[in-house]
This record gives structure tokens, C-alpha cells and sequence, in this order.
């Protein structure tokens, strides 16, 4: 791949998340101890999005990268 992008947020962000759509702490934790962890995620990725706060401010920072990438783009055609 050209480019790797990934999504990350705090534990408790995402424990808080996970529980507000009915998951139990238990499973979260048992789940969480699975994955990849975030640091290898941002190692091995070229763009890192990070998503602590609401939906729309993590549409607006993709939104931004994504027109700033279009440029990029764009700037290659000429």
C-alpha cells in the first residue's frame, strides 16, 4: 500500500464507548488484550488519526487530510 492510515484513541475513550453500547468492561478488557497495540499501529502507519473526542470533529480532521491530499495529488499532474 501507498499509504497506511489508522484511527486511534485513549483506553478509556474507547472502554467508555464500548460500554455505552452495551458491551460489559470484562469482554472490552478480554478483546482490548487481543489487538494490536496502538504503538505498533502508529509505527507502521503514514497517517495517524486520533479520535478522543466527537464523530464530527474526527470527519473534519479526515475531511482536512483528505482535501490537503488532493492537493498533493494534484500538484503531480502539473
Amino acid at each position: 500500500a501507498d499509504e497506511v492510515l489508522c484511527v486511534v484513541s485513549s483506553m478509556d475513550t474507547r472502554r467508555v464507548r464500548a460500554v455505552g453500547r452495551g458491551m460489559t468492561v470484562a469482554d472490552f478488557d478480554a478483546r482490548v488484550a487481543q489487538q494490536t497495540t496502538d504503538d505498533y499501529l502508529i509505527a507502521h502507519s503514514t497517517t495517524v488519526f486520533h479520535n478522543d473526542e466527537d464523530m464530527q470533529t474526527l470527519i473534519r480532521t479526515i475531511d482536512a487530510w483528505w482535501e490537503a491530499r488532493q492537493k498533493d495529488v494534484s500538484s503531480y499532474d502539473a
